[in-house]
C-alpha cells in the first residue's frame, strides 16, 4: 500500500465532509463537497437512481481515508517504538 499516494490524492481532493443526497422528485443521487474559502465544489458526482449504500460509501471516503491514515501513523509509531525497546 503506497499511503504517500492516499496522502496527496486526499489532500488534492476536495475538502469534506462531503454528503450523498437523493432527490426522488428527478431521480438523481448528488455527492458534494462543502464550501472551502472562496470556492464551492457543488457536485463531486451525480447518478442517476437511488444508490445509497454507494453513494454513502464514496461520500464518508475522505474522512475515513484519512481516520485510517491516522491510524497507519499511530500503529506505526508504536511498532517503531517496541522495535527500539530492549529485551527484558
Amino acid at each position: 500500500m503506497n499511503t504517500d499516494e492516499i496522502r496527496a490524492a486526499l489532500a488534492a481532493a476536495t475538502p469534506g465532509p462531503w454528503d450523498a443526497t437523493y432527490d426522488p422528485a428527478d431521480r438523481w443521487t448528488s455527492i458534494t463537497g462543502q464550501q472551502y474559502g472562496e470556492y464551492v465544489c457543488p457536485e463531486v458526482a451525480t447518478c442517476e437512481g437511488d444508490v445509497g449504500t454507494d453513494a454513502h460509501l464514496i461520500a464518508n471516503a475522505p474522512t475515513w481515508l484519512a481516520e485510517l491514515l491516522a491510524e497507519v501513523d499511530r500503529l506505526t509509531a508504536t511498532l517503531d517504538t517496541l522495535n527500539q525497546t530492549e529485551p527484558l
